[in-house]
């Protein structure tokens, strides 16, 4: 049990010195496809890098904090934690700059088989299920979404259960589709101008499990503001 908490707080570090020293890519004057799949990425070191650790180890620590008060300060919440970190950091790279280390994406794979240990059948068959719709649209409408927002999708699929991946899949399309008529309408960009789908597929996951996780325990929290408002 300590050498997995000492492993898990590893790759809680990991995380935060990869947001310190992480690189930021800028594409040149050229700003095609072609020149993207040849590697033409100018590399740059990000001056916001500091600020960004600051408050990606703030979030951490209180995911930390709030998850282990719910799971008595279990290696679950720890668990949870680090795949939580690792998910806001893949949104944070797709989001500005259109790319998530391959390391990355391991680790955070890693952690959430390790979150489904106990139904890592439904969770790996959920996984297939998020990344075979994904392949379909990607052949059917080559536009609609990238090769690794394919791959990116198995990650996804592994943190539910089921079918429920379905639910992530569609919070992330819908709020895909509502950050592109803002681009449209506000920022003047063409229909055609790239959409980071990687990190509305991280904010479909959590919506999802938030929703899945109010659904579990409203009863034990409409119990509890009761409790709550009975003391004021």
């Amino acid at each position: 049990m300590y050498c997995l908490f000492a492993i898990l707080f590893l790759i809680f570090l990991y995380f935060n010195y990869k947001i310190f020293i992480y690189r930021s890519y800028e594409f040149s004057n050229d700003k095609s496809r072609e020149k993207y799949s040849k590697g033409a990425l100018l590399e740059r070191v990000e001056k916001k890098s500091l600020k960004i650790l600051a408050f990606h180890m703030i979030l951490s620590f209180t995911l930390f904090f709030f998850l282990s008060l719910w799971f008595s300060f279990g290696i679950e919440a720890l668990i949870w934690s680090m795949a939580l970190a690792g998910l806001g950091m893949a949104f944070i790279y797709d989001f500005l700059y259109r790319f998530i280390y391959l390391e990355d994406l391991g680790i955070i794979l890693i952690l959430g088989l390790l979150i489904n240990i106990d139904n890592l059948y439904e969770s790996i068959l959920s996984g297939f299920c998020y990344l075979l719709i994904m392949l379909i649209i990607y052949k059917m409408w080559d536009q609609a979404t990238g090769e690794g927002d394919v791959y990116f999708a198995f990650i996804i699929g592994i943190f539910t259960k089921s079918y429920m991946f379905f639910y992530s899949m569609l919070f992330a399309y819908v709020l895909a589709g509502i950050y592109g008529i803002f681009l449209f309408f506000i920022k003047k960009e063409n229909l055609k101008s790239e959409i980071p789908l990687a990190s509305f597929m991280v904010l479909g996951l959590l919506l999802n499990l938030g929703g899945l996780w109010w659904l579990e325990n409203s009863a034990y929290l409409t119990y509890m503001m009761k409790e709550f408002m009975h003391l004021k």
